[in-house]
């Protein structure tokens, strides 16, 4: 092996960035500085960091045009609106100056004149502030969806090794939060920090203009306040890594909880998934009130100052793919290092058919064209054809335009394989990679599919990864693996007969060539696991029956023949299948030339290797009955192409308050937060005294008044300081007290749901995470900081009318007139956003597309299609932005009409003031006092407003959180019902079902069955019969239309679910493990250790770490560790090796005698 070979290779892509520290920009070390913050200005970063200018590079030209517009107006709005002070200043001085008014022509025309300047700059600040929101809005939005999409490709672009690292919760998080906030920072944010940075420079020049002395005063002030931001950011920031990481663990495990449902559901693990989440939310919730803590203490400080003043075999498919990079050596093809060639080059030419195959939301059509976009749909049909696949899909609800759901979860695992394989076929790949690609198919698919693929491998290299080595007869060579390194190498003949060869012990054990060893092998089994008990078998693997007094054969779901001990009765169904079946896979079994195959094979220990699921005598039992179902390939449950109309009772934000409990925190929270309010008005009182000081012409009268107004600062100061930190504490501790509470309902009510739940196509698994996770959030705007300042600010305009109208009736009538008016266009405008957001939120699919794009990247990548999938988030994105950008107008509107408010209420309250004073009904004190509560409530208005734009998203947010804590489940209460003694007797009688997407499509039609207690029904059929509904119908994810189900004689619908489940233990053929340990998963353990961190080892998201058959063993282990009465086993050792099935099937003969089981299978064992 050359250098080049030792070479280590990262599992990272190819553009990421080298490790390292980097340093802050010079933009943001002086950013830093100026807010004392040089601690951040000397941070070293981890990554590289991107400056606020680079966020921009996403930005269009015409993109950055807005912004540059967007900032020009920015400024003017800064420079405008000082302008009030000067024109209340010059009013004021009018005021005060003035000693006659009464019929005083020249205080009219001096006065009239300012409020003529009110008018003129209020509406030219309406315009300037409407088109100023509208750029910065359609900007920030179309830069927001620029880098989703760059984010989403950088994603697609990641090899393996960086998922399996990773949580897809987390990343999916990132994606929608993290860039939200970059959609903020780019956005309006800039306007209002601009319009604040030109206000304050403006304020700092008119004060120099009129007052150089004071103005230094003032500014000596802002050190101070920089020292408190600082301090304060300090501190939170702190807080604010330590939340969003609790957050981000907090949405992995919700996904993985509501993704893996039915495994949660029938290991009665909802309330461990529930109490895990609830940890991570308290965790969170811990940080945030730290949080709350600081910004009310350090907000009520600085308003105080201011008023003072993978496995072996998996792994060679990842290294050939380039899933993963190899960390020494090379992998060559055609005698180049894999390393050299393009990577979607690579995967172009390579076929891939993977164990658990994924498929994609979409229609049957849609998923197959993924393998080449350029099929016609002729060509299609002919490659389902090869792939066995035609008949099934023709046979669909709406053939190959049936829709699909995300995974594939309404296809059965026969039929999501042999669409899998179409859609490998349909490539036309130099190099085909075979993983366990038959392991889900019936006997007579697989022969067809096996003879298809082994046409479709000519002329093509061919790597077999098989656990049945029937399946590897006809290789021209062997690889037999152990422990990670080659073991042997050769023919299937070669190695079968050499002496002590590991390949030569699994054909022995595997009973290769003799058939009849394999019904000797069947019973030594048989009476292990029997015990002299009653079995049913409903099955295909005719080994498992060749014991049976009696075989019952099905079809359609009745009893149409009974066979007698030797099943041997000419003509009939069942022997006609077994001759049917022999002849066609001797057909198979001939040996095809002109072709390179390779066949994989993996050793899980020193003496065996995976073992021939072909071979079923290590798991059938002695037969007294049996029950065979004729092939019917119906298909169990496709979602129905068509939106359920859905009447939506909305309640907004009245359920949020009145629905969620802490009635005490809110109420507490509302009155300190009114309390506060009444800041503004004492501002209102505290001018009048200063209005009476320096209107006086002593001196002495004037300084004793200012002095009182200085002690009145200092009290409402510190007043501000307790009520401001309770308030923000207050409504801080509520939000996230009832927020948490609603994430823990809404995911208590979706994993208490049955399936049918989710065949709605509005509530797919991946659509209720995604609302949870951004509705959740939304609805913290009107219980957190926000809704607090509109509580103050409300209290603080009603006190603000009613001082009004003390002081000047006239003046109070006509500004509550206005403070009306604005209120009541505030709330239509504020119904048209909301339309617009519900509209917005109903057509965005992007949230649920890219938890379908994480979840299954490996497959994406397998097939090269990440530009495919890439456009379509694009698509979502570019549409999703259509909607987003409807509310743009009314927001800007809403805005700008609010924050000149105060011009045009002077304007009127001036006027009216000025022709009172004139004509003698007014003194000047009252109208000013009553003009400035008018103004005063005209900016608590403004403060309102500032918090309605997300406090808009609350209302649709709740309704849309609301009505998944409100769902009703078809089951009911989970520990309603009896709790009868169970010993393990199982009877269907007469039982119908159809699933609900599909009423009219009979899947179960009078089935009749009983197993008693010990016994075993092993439930045979082809692809989409309908095995795995009786196990549905036994966890009761759906519920039978007619006919009963009894467990040791009682109803099951009145049987307390949970403790129904309690006594079972299910174990699918895709196993499913959830993030955490090995102990963590089965919660106990009896097997030996086989990793380096033995129970302790994590297995990664989704069991990443693990091969297929470790995450098998671990959920068969999590199963017979609850010591059911009885289990249910859907092909629950499809990939096991044949030693560790062994131990297995040991392990389940302990439990035999006290346990029911209903086992899936789908094979004719055929021993040779």
């Amino acid at each position: 092996m050359n250098d080049d070979d030792k070479s280590k290779c990262r599992a990272t892509d190819v553009d990421d960035e080298d490790s390292g520290e980097y340093e802050q920009s010079t933009f943001d070390k002086i950013i830093s500085t100026l807010l004392c913050r040089g601690d951040y200005a000397k941070q070293k970063l981890e990554a590289r960091p991107v400056s606020f200018f680079q966020l921009f590079r996403f930005a269009t030209f015409s993109d950055k045009i807005l912004v540059a517009i967007g900032i020009a107006l920015a400024i003017l709005c800064g420079i405008g609106q000082p302008m009030v002070v000067l024109i209340a200043g010059r009013l004021t001085n009018i005021l005060l100056v003035t000693k006659d008014f009464y019929n005083n022509e020249t205080f009219w025309h001096d006065a009239y004149f300012n409020v003529y300047i009110y008018a003129a700059v209020g509406v030219t600040m309406v315009i300037i502030t409407i088109m100023q929101y509208i750029c910065f809005k359609n900007a920030s939005l179309n830069i927001a969806r620029n880098v989703r999409s760059e984010y989403m490709r950088s994603l697609l672009r990641q090899n393996v090794g960086w998922f399996d690292s990773q949580k897809s919760g987390t990343i999916t998080s990132q994606l929608n939060e993290n860039i939200d906030k970059i959609k903020d920072g780019v956005g309006d944010k800039i306007g209002l920090i601009l319009r604040g940075v030109t206000m304050f420079v403006t304020c700092i020049v008119i004060g120099f203009i009129f007052e150089w002395r004071i103005t230094l005063v003032m500014i000596g002030m802002g050190p101070a306040s920089a020292v408190l931001m600082s301090s304060m950011a300090r501190l939170t920031d702190r807080a604010s890594v330590k939340q969003l990481e609790a957050v981000g663990h907090a949405g992995a495990i919700i996904e993985e909880s509501i993704m893996n449902h039915k495994t949660v559901a029938a290991c009665n693990g909802q309330e461990t998934m529930i109490d895990r989440y609830s940890k991570a939310l308290a965790r969170g919730r811990k940080y945030a009130l730290q949080i709350y803590s600081f910004a009310g203490l350090f907000d009520g400080l600085f308003f105080l100052i201011m008023q003072n003043y993978l496995p072996i075999i998996a792994l060679q498919i990842g290294l050939i793919t380039r899933l993963y990079e190899c960390t020494s050596g090379a992998v060559y093809i055609d005698g180049v290092d894999v390393r050299k060639f393009n990577i979607g080059w690579l995967r172009n030419i390579v076929g891939v058919v993977q164990q658990e195959p994924l498929l994609f939301n979409g229609t049957v059509i849609e998923n197959i064209r993924l393998g080449n976009p350029d099929l016609t749909d002729a060509e299609i049909v002919d490659v389902c054809k090869t792939a066995n696949a035609h008949d099934f899909i023709e046979k669909l609800n709406k053939g190959y335009e049936t829709l699909i759901d995300a995974g594939g979860v309404q296809l059965s695992g026969g039929q999501k394989q042999r669409i899998a394989i179409a859609r490998a076929i349909a490539r036309n790949p130099r190099i085909l990679l075979l993983d366990e690609a038959t392991s889900a198919l019936d006997a007579e698919s697989e022969i067809v599919v096996q003879n298809a693929l082994k046409k479709a491998s000519k002329g093509r290299t061919t790597i077999v990864i098989a656990h049945r080595l029937s399946t590897l007869r006809d290789a021209n060579q062997i690889i037999v693996f152990n422990h990670g390194k080659v073991a042997e190498i050769g023919t299937h003949k070669e190695l079968a007969e050499k002496d002590g060869g590991i390949y030569a012990a699994l054909v022995q054990s595997q009973k290769f060539k003799e058939e009849e060893e394999s019904g000797k092998k069947g019973s030594t089994y048989t009476a292990e696991a029997s015990m002299g008990s009653t079995t049913i078998v409903i099955a295909h693997r005719l080994s498992t029956l060749r014991d049976a007094n009696q075989i019952i054969v099905f079809n359609h779901g009745k009893v149409a023949e009974i066979e007698e001990e030797e099943s041997g009765k000419k003509g009939s169904t069942y022997t006609a299948e077994v001759d049917e079946t022999l002849a066609s896979f001797e057909r198979t079994t001939s040996t095809q030339s002109g072709q390179r195959k390779v066949s994989v094979s993996s050793i899980s220990s020193s003496h065996f290797a995976r073992c021939s699921f072909m071979e079923s005598s290590r798991i059938s039992w002695p037969i007294q009955q049996v029950i065979i179902e004729e092939r019917e390939d119906t298909e169990p449950g496709i979602l129905v192409d068509e939106k359920q109309s859905r009447k939506k009772h909305r309640e907004g934000l009245w359920q949020l308050y009145t629905k969620s409990g802490n009635f005490g925190k809110l109420i507490a929270a509302t009155v300190l937060s009114a309390i506060r309010g009444m800041e503004l008005p004492a501002h209102a009182l505290i001018f009048k005294f200063s209005f009476n000081g320096f209107a006086s012409d002593d001196e002495n009268v004037m300084m004793r008044e200012l002095l009182n107004v200085f002690i009145a600062y200092i009290a409402l100061g510190f007043a501000c300081l307790i009520a401001l930190f309770s308030a923000t504490f207050s409504f801080g501790w509520a939000a996230e007290s009832i927020v948490d509470s609603l994430r823990l309902r809404a995911l208590r009510n979706v994993l208490y749901q049955d399936a049918s739940y989710f065949d709605d196509p509005h509530r797919s698994h991946a659509i209720i995470v995604t609302r949870i996770s951004t509705d959740a959030p939304n609805i913290k705007a009107a219980l957190d900081s926000r809704m607090m300042q509109i509580v103050n600010n409300f209290a603080a305009i009603i006190a603000m009318m009613i001082a009004a109208l003390i002081f000047s009736w006239e003046i109070g009538l006509l500004g509550t007139a206005c403070l009306i008016l604005l209120v009541i266009g505030q709330y239509f405008t504020a119904n048209r956003m909301q339309h617009c957001n519900d509209e917005a939120i109903n057509n965005d699919l992007t949230g649920q597309l890219a938890i379908e794009i994480v979840e299954q990247v490996r497959t994406i990548q397998l097939l090269t299609r990440e530009e495919h999938f890439h456009v379509e988030y694009d698509e979502q994105l570019r549409n999703a932005l259509k909607y987003q950008k409807k509310s743009g107008p009314y927001e800007a509107l809403l805005f700008a009409v609010t924050s000149s408010f105060m011009y045009f209420s002077d304007m009127a309250s001036y006027a009216l003031g000025i022709s009172l004073i004139y004509h003698g009904l007014a003194t000047p004190a009252n109208v000013f006092t009553a003009a400035v509560s008018i103004t005063t409530g005209g900016w608590a208005l403004i403060m309102v407003s500032g918090c309605l734009n997300t406090f808009i998203l609350a209302a649709p947010a709740s309704d849309s959180l609301f009505r998944i804590i409100n769902a009703k489940s078809t089951t009911g209460d989970i520990d309603g019902g009896q709790r009868p003694h169970i010993d393990g007797k199982v009877e269907f009688k007469n039982v119908r079902f159809s699933y609900p997407t599909r009423p009219n499509q009979s899947i179960l039609n009078r089935l009749s069955f009983t197993a008693l207690k010990g016994q075993t029904v092993a439930i045979v059929g082809p692809s989409g019969s309908g095995k795995s509904t009786v196990i549905s119908l036994l966890e009761r994810f759906y519920q039978f239309s007619d006919g009963h189900v009894k467990v040791d004689g009682n109803l099951i619908p009145g049987i307390s679910l949970r403790y129904l489940r309690e006594h079972m233990a299910l174990v699918g053929q895709e196993p499913v493990l959830f993030h955490g340990t090995i102990a963590e998963n089965i919660l106990l353990g009896t097997c030996g250790k086989t990793m380096e961190d033995g129970y302790d080892t994590e297995v990664g998201e989704r069991g990443a770490q693990l091969s297929g058959g470790q995450k098998q063993r671990i959920a068969i282990a999590r199963a017979l560790i609850r010591n059911p009465k009885i289990l249910l086993l859907d092909e629950a050792t499809s990939a096991l090796d044949a030693d560790s099935e062994r131990v297995t099937v040991y392990i389940n003969n302990l439990f035999w005698n006290v346990i029911s089981s209903v086992t899936c299978k789908y094979f004719l064992c055929i021993s040779l």
